[in-house]
């Protein structure tokens, strides 16, 4: 968000867009300049790149920044409700990863050490989300169902990622998570983007 093409409806057309589309893993992000690129470069010649840390992008935004910014949490805090967040997630289980080409597993991938590594796995899902979770009656009802259609993997896989998603995006919304990665690394850039 913050692109120059970006309207004060930009936000919620990517919600729209998250909620068509299925996904349940993407991005949303500040624009942020990175040195030695060409946006870096056309920004710098508009006079455009801003210089302060307390900053969530070092871009002046066509729109006001706080609006942008505020329309970033707004769609972080939304995209990744852990309702719609599951609801995405379930989607690809039964449509999407259920069609995967599938691969043999190999001896060494059915070893005793990565069969307890998995129930471990699962036992700390269902103990740190399950339990103490506060949205632990969303994360039960895809759980039972996984568990239902034999799908552990999909279990697995989507619920680590999603309560890491949902705890960014809630410390993002509130303000507690910076918009980029990129920010405070921006000075010590030396190569060119590749």
């Amino acid at each position: 968000m913050g692109l120059d093409t970006d309207k004060p409806e930009t936000g919620k057309a990517l919600l729209s867009f998250v909620e068509e589309s299925r996904i349940p893993l993407l991005t949303i992000n500040l624009l942020q300049a990175l040195p030695k690129t060409p946006l870096w470069d056309r920004l710098e010649r508009e006079n455009r790149l801003v210089d302060d840390e307390g900053r969530d992008s070092n871009v002046d935004f066509l729109l006001p920044y706080d609006q942008v910014v505020s329309s970033w949490k707004k769609c972080m805090e939304a995209a990744y409700e852990p309702e719609k967040l599951f609801a995405r997630y379930k989607y690809q289980c039964e449509y999407t990863y259920a069609n995967r080409i599938r691969v043999p597993v190999s001896p060494e991938k059915r070893s005793w050490a990565n069969i307890r590594r998995g129930l471990i796995m699962l036992r700390n899902v269902f103990w740190k989300v399950g339990v103490f979770g506060d949205y632990r009656k969303v994360f039960w009802k895809f759980a039972l169902e996984r568990l239902r259609k034999g799908d552990i993997e999909g279990l697995l896989s989507s619920s680590l990622i999603a309560h890491h998603l949902i705890v960014f995006a809630r410390a993002a919304s509130s303000g507690q998570q910076n918009a980029s990665n990129y920010s405070l690394r921006l000075r010590g850039a030396t190569v060119p983007a590749e």
